[in-house]
């Protein structure tokens, strides 16, 4: 009996049959979106063919031997994401099914599909003894900010109120509101926002962004990201917070083996600065985005923010400015 997964994409034998044939070939993957595998014998090519509503500009992934471009095909814009080195054909063919399982089975973008497979790929082989540096930040800073929550309001509530590791839109909700906590290592207040819902309010609950600033610290001052797992750690009050935090932590990447490789220690630049997400705050956003038919072919966005300068909004919620207060100590 031949599976589904053999009927879908060549068997390694009829790849190898093909490739020595040297004929190029154009190989259609049975599905929706209509794909195509292709082998081009003369740009020494092979690859896969989508079709592709996107903006034509494709993020560069940085990957030396993989070539993504905007084409077109028999009168039809396409995504060609092939791979240029033809010693690694047989290796890199699981890749290119992979890519083409998640654009069909799953219905990503074949943005997403590529980016996806090609993270899935490293941390498959990365090494496990360190947290990439951009997370390690990251996680400081909302480390930073539910330490000055339970310092506040109570290890239980600011606990519960973490949602970042779980995925969630936001990184806190709690009392009505949500916050999103954003790390960075510049001078300059500048954010990266991940997608145009990253800064959307949740239904009517107001958006409030806390915006963190680190730099390396001094020796004797700071501390590094295993010492803030050790103060959440220690503050967690019975067996139910404490495993609620394990798993938190580990959803967020966190992993013990880490605390030799983590960088710093890191101290906090200036104080954290909160904005209401609302008004002129700048920001992209579904309903931001003009022309009906034009933001639904936009399927993915990535940007910066520059908040350097801009006065932080007043007044606070209360229990938020009591949380923020001291945190230079952190």
């Amino acid at each position: 009996m031949t599976s589904g997964v053999e009927r879908r994409h060549l068997s390694e034998a009829s790849l190898g049959s093909y490739l020595r044939s040297n004929i190029p070939i154009d190989q259609p993957i049975a599905g929706n979106p209509a794909l195509v595998f292709f082998i081009s014998p003369k740009q020494s090519e092979i690859g896969l063919r989508i079709p592709f509503r996107g903006t034509g500009v494709v993020a560069e992934l940085g990957l030396e031997h993989i070539r993504c471009q905007v084409v077109w095909n028999g009168g039809i814009r396409h995504l060609e994401i092939a791979v240029t080195r033809r010693d690694l054909f047989a290796d890199a063919y699981p890749m290119l099914c992979s890519i083409a399982d998640r654009i069909q089975l799953r219905g990503l973008s074949p943005e997403q599909a590529l980016a996806d497979t090609v993270c899935s790929l490293a941390n498959l082989i990365q090494s496990s003894r360190s947290l990439e540096i951009e997370r390690e930040v990251g996680l400081f800073g909302e480390l930073i900010v539910l330490l000055g929550l339970a310092r506040t309001i109570g290890s239980k509530e600011a606990l519960a109120a973490w949602l970042g590791p779980q995925r969630e839109e936001h990184d806190f909700a709690l009392r009505g509101l949500n916050i999103e906590v954003k790390t960075t290592r510049s001078e300059r207040r500048i954010h990266w926002i991940e997608s145009l819902t990253q800064l959307r309010p949740t239904g009517p609950r107001p958006l409030w962004l806390a915006s963190c600033q680190i730099t390396s610290a001094g020796p004797g001052a700071g501390n590094r990201l295993p010492d803030l797992v050790r103060l959440v750690r220690a503050g967690a009050r019975d067996d139910e917070d404490r495993a609620a935090l394990e798993e938190r932590l580990q959803h967020a990447g966190w992993r013990d083996r880490f605390e030799r490789t983590c960088q710093g220690p890191w101290m906090l630049r200036t104080k954290p600065a909160v904005f209401a997400v609302a008004g002129d705050f700048p920001r992209l956003t579904p309903d931001e985005i003009c022309g009906v038919s034009t933001r639904d072919h936009i399927v993915q966005v990535r940007y910066q923010i520059d908040l350097t300068g801009r006065s932080p909004s007043a007044p606070l919620p209360e229990f938020l400015a009591d949380s923020l207060e001291g945190l230079d100590n952190v």
